[in-house]
């Protein structure tokens, strides 16, 4: 795997990439936009892009392993027609800005159904995403991130994540997961249960669908639905279950970002190429 950051694009998109080379990464993840408000405050310039591009390059990284993290307000599994309207708009705006960048995906939260209904909401994201990828240029890939599964969420559980990648197409759509997500939801990455896990993963979907990981530790307790990101090995996964994964041949090569916190990034960092180092 390659070790990167969600980097902060306070200045600019074009800022990311030598934040993220500051904290060591080797690639990098960002928000092209507030995540917390609907709209973008302006469309990215051909100059901004430019400016981002050049910075990929001068520090080292690839676009290819590059990616934008969608907003936190979308919600395609929602009954609510107006919400979805707005969540298929968020999506659209989301893969133009990451192609206007050359980003190859943005990764997004699928939603809750909110009483509706597990099998109304799964059908619901496909219409979402069916609608959004019609809109949207086709040189960025979707990525549906597995979910922890709190409340009426969906996405927390491996059937859902192949009921959406058998309806959608592979050259558009694929997925994201992250390693805190997958244990509160019940899918134990710890190494005495770490080879059962990937080969219910391997079983249930196509894994060459899965493009990028995040990698946070847990706050919570296994299965327990919760999220919350900790630094790496002081979580309730803990540091053996990130030297499984990293010793994994499945996912070599594959961008890994952290979402724990800047102020940790370098020590977790740190953690992680040394079990990469100790498995290679």
């Amino acid at each position: 795997m390659k070790l990167g950051v969600h980097a902060s694009i306070r200045g600019g998109v074009q800022s990311a990439p030598e934040r993220a080379r500051d904290f060591g990464a080797e690639c990098l993840q960002i928000f092209t936009k507030n995540q917390r408000r609907w709209e973008p405050s302006g469309p990215i310039t051909d100059e901004e892009a430019e400016a981002f591009r050049e910075q990929i390059d001068e520090h080292g990284y690839e676009l290819a392993d590059t990616f934008a993290h969608g907003s936190y307000l979308i919600n395609v599994a929602s009954d609510d027609d107006e919400q979805f309207d707005k969540s298929v708009d968020a999506l659209v705006t989301e893969l133009e800005r990451a192609s206007k960048l050359d980003l190859l995906g943005v990764c997004f939260h699928p939603g809750s159904h909110k009483g509706a209904g597990e099998e109304f909401a799964l059908d619901r994201v496909v219409d979402g995403i069916e609608a959004a990828l019609e809109r949207s240029p086709d040189d960025t890939l979707l990525l549906v991130e597995g979910m922890p599964g709190a409340g009426t969420q969906v996405g927390d559980d491996l059937e859902h994540l192949a009921h959406w990648m058998d309806a959608l197409p592979a050259d558009r759509v694929g997925l994201t997961l992250d390693t805190c997500h997958l244990f509160v939801a019940g899918y134990d990455l710890r190494p005495d249960a770490y080879e059962a896990t990937m080969q219910d993963l391997a079983s249930t979907i196509d894994l060459d669908r899965v493009e990028s990981w995040h990698l946070n530790d847990a706050r919570h307790p296994y299965a327990s639905a919760k999220d919350g990101h900790a630094a790496i090995g002081d979580g309730e996964l803990g540091l053996a279950a990130f030297e499984a994964l990293l010793s994994d041949e499945r996912w070599a090569g594959l961008p890994a970002s952290l979402e724990t916190s800047p102020d940790t990034y370098e020590t977790d960092l740190k953690r992680l190429r040394d079990v990469r180092s100790v498995d290679a």
